[in-house]
C-alpha cells in the first residue's frame, strides 16, 4: 500500500502512448480546449471587453490566480460577499460581469435566483471546475459563459475548457509540454519505489514548478497535444466518480463527530472535490500530516485585497478549511490509513478523544 497520499498527480507514461476506450470528453467537446481554466477565463473576459464591458464582480472567496487575467485585461473589479454557507446576497449593477464559482462539488445555493434577477445588460460567468463531474453538469444548456479545468481532478498537464466559441489554437508548444511530462512521469516512477531518494522528489518539484510558472504566465492559444488526448481517453470518468463518492463515505465513517466538516453529506448527483474539514491551527495540523507523507490542499489563500474586516466569513473559511484527498487514486485501505492518521493527530495535538 502506498503511504504517499495527496499532492500532484503522477503520470503513467503508458497512458501517453495508447489511446484508451473510456472518455469521449474531448470528442464530445472538440473545440475550445487549451492550457488551463485560467486561460479560458481570460478568453471569455477578452470577448466581453470587446463589447465595452469594463467592470466585473468577483466572489470574496476566490483563488488568487483568477485575479491575474482580470488585471491583465484592465478590468475594474469589486468583491461581493460569499457566506460560509455559500449563498450570495448582493445586488449587481448593470453593464457588468459577475463571476460565480461553484465550490467543492456543490452549486451556489441561490444560483437560480441570481440568474433571474441580474440586470439585462450584465452577464454571468461560471467557474464549474469543482462541479463538472456532477451528474448532467456538462449536458445542461447554459446561457452563461462557463469554464473549467481537468488539471486538478485528473492531473492532466493541459486541459482548460470554455463554451466560448473562439478561433483555432496555435501549434503545439513541445518544450512547454515536455517539462510537465518529465515532472509527472518522474513522480510516477519514484512513487513506485518503496525507498524514494530525496533528490528525485526535489527534482520532480523543481520541474513541476517550472511547468506551473509557464502555465501561469501563458496567455497564448496552445493546441492540445495528441498525447493529452490519449491520456484523457484512458480516464474512466464514471469509475472516478464512483471512487470519489465511496472514499468520501469511508472517511466520513472514521471522522464523523471527531472534527468539524464543511458538508455533512452530498446528494446523489453531486461529486465531492475532497473531504472538507474546518480546523483551527490549520497550517500546523497540515505540516504534521506532511511529515507522514499525507499532502492536503488549501482552498484558498485569499488575495491581499480581500480584507478581514470587510469579508470576515470568507476570511475565516480561508484560514480554517483543509481539503483531504479522497480521489480516484486511492482505495479503501489507503483512505482508512489517511483517516486513522488524522485521528491520531487530533488526539496528540488537539486533545480530541
Amino acid at each position: 500500500m502506498s503511504k504517499y497520499i495527496g499532492g500532484d498527480f503522477p503520470l503513467d507514461p503508458n497512458f501517453l502512448l495508447s489511446k484508451g476506450k473510456f472518455s469521449k470528453l474531448l470528442t464530445k467537446f472538440p473545440n475550445n480546449w487549451s492550457t488551463s481554466g485560467r486561460f479560458m477565463f481570460y478568453e471569455i473576459l477578452l470577448n466581453y471587453k470587446k463589447k465595452w464591458i469594463k467592470k466585473i464582480y468577483l466572489p470574496s472567496y476566490i483563488c488568487e490566480s483568477l485575479l491575474e487575467p482580470v488585471k491583465k485585461l484592465g478590468f475594474s473589479y469589486l468583491f461581493y460577499d460569499v457566506s460560509d454557507t455559500f449563498i450570495i446576497n448582493h445586488s449587481f449593477k448593470s453593464n457588468s460581469l459577475i463571476l460565480i464559482i461553484h465550490y467543492f462539488g456543490k452549486e451556489i445555493k441561490n444560483i437560480a435566483e441570481i440568474k433571474n434577477n441580474i440586470p439585462s445588460t450584465s452577464y454571468i460567468i461560471e467557474d464549474i471546475t469543482h462541479t463538472f463531474l456532477n451528474h448532467n453538469c456538462l449536458n445542461i444548456k447554459r446561457k452563461n459563459k462557463y469554464f473549467f479545468t481537468l488539471r486538478k481532478h485528473f492531473g492532466l498537464l493541459l486541459g482548460g475548457y470554455s463554451n466560448l466559441k473562439t478561433g483555432k489554437n496555435k501549434k503545439e508548444n513541445k518544450t512547454f509540454f515536455e517539462i510537465g511530462v518529465k515532472a509527472a512521469v518522474l513522480k510516477y516512477f519514484f512513487l513506485k519505489k518503496n525507498n524514494k531518494p530525496d533528490y528525485l522528489e526535489k527534482l520532480y518539484l523543481n520541474l513541476f514548478k517550472q511547468f506551473e510558472n509557464k502555465i501561469f504566465l501563458n496567455y497564448t492559444k496552445i493546441k492540445i497535444p495528441k498525447q493529452i488526448k490519449n491520456l484523457t481517453s484512458n480516464i474512466n470518468f464514471q469509475e472516478a466518480i464512483k471512487k470519489r463518492k465511496k472514499n468520501w463515505e469511508i472517511l466520513d465513517e472514521i471522522l464523523d463527530g471527531k472534527i468539524e466538516k464543511l458538508y455533512n453529506s452530498y446528494k446523489i448527483n453531486e461529486v465531492p472535490l475532497g473531504y472538507l474539514i474546518k480546523i483551527k491551527n490549520r497550517d500546523f495540523f497540515r505540516e504534521q500530516l506532511k511529515r507522514k507523507k499525507i499532502f492536503t490542499s488549501i482552498h484558498w489563500n485569499l488575495p491581499k485585497k480581500i480584507k478581514k474586516n470587510f469579508f470576515p466569513k470568507s476570511y475565516k473559511l480561508s484560514e480554517q478549511i483543509l481539503t483531504l484527498p479522497i480521489d480516484q487514486r486511492y482505495d479503501k485501505h489507503e483512505i482508512i490509513y489517511l483517516g486513522e492518521n488524522i485521528l491520531r493527530m487530533l488526539k496528540l495535538w488537539f486533545k480530541i478523544k
